[in-house]
């Protein structure tokens, strides 16, 4: 299941939006992607009362929201709403899909040092991709604290992040728990 789809399924529940969506690096997902996000903020906030996207007023307020798009946008908008529909995501998959969120912006903004640096700015490489990669640990840091009610999956979270993060992280995955 690619990225994006997963992202957008989880995002379809209020709960679930109103605490990561506005925390979820947009330039780690396609553009389309970014636009349901987006329209599902405004599903939400015209439907008060409603807990999760109910797809016949959500397509409603989307050609509302779009009205300029062609048939075939509107088609492949229509198509990716049915399949974000289609199936739920566990709770448990949270963790992961905001670490692999994460590491698909740190890849996508190391391009663009990389880009850069291509054509001939003057960027210190190096030094770019070292606070890219500390990004990254603070990202991945901030997201286990904020999982850490999850304790089967804390403790396995803890393990690939002390095997990835080196022993230098670990006290620090450590000092951050709170039990």
């Amino acid at each position: 299941m690619s990225l994006d789809l997963t992202t957008l399924r989880f995002l379809k529940s209020r709960e679930r939006y109103a605490r990561l969506a506005r925390v979820i690096p947009q330039q780690a997902l396609d553009t389309r992607t970014t636009t349901l996000m987006k329209d599902f903020g405004r599903y939400f906030r015209e439907f008060q009362d409603a807990q999760v996207i109910e797809p016949s007023s959500f397509r409603i307020l989307f050609s509302q929201l779009h009205p300029k798009l062609s048939d075939e946008d509107v088609a492949f908008y229509h198509s990716l709403f049915d399949d974000v529909v289609s199936e739920d995501v566990p709770a448990e998959v949270e963790a992961g899909l905001m670490q692999r969120l994460a590491a698909a912006a740190t890849a996508y903004d190391l391009m663009k040092d990389i880009e850069a640096f291509n054509n001939g700015e003057e960027i210190d490489l190096r030094r770019a991709t070292e606070q890219r990669i500390q990004d990254f640990d603070a990202f991945v840091l901030q997201t286990l604290d904020q999982f850490a009610h999850l304790r089967g999956e804390e403790i396995r979270i803890r393990l690939v992040l002390m095997r990835r993060l080196g022993h230098a992280h670990a006290g620090r995955i450590e000092h951050n728990h709170k039990p």
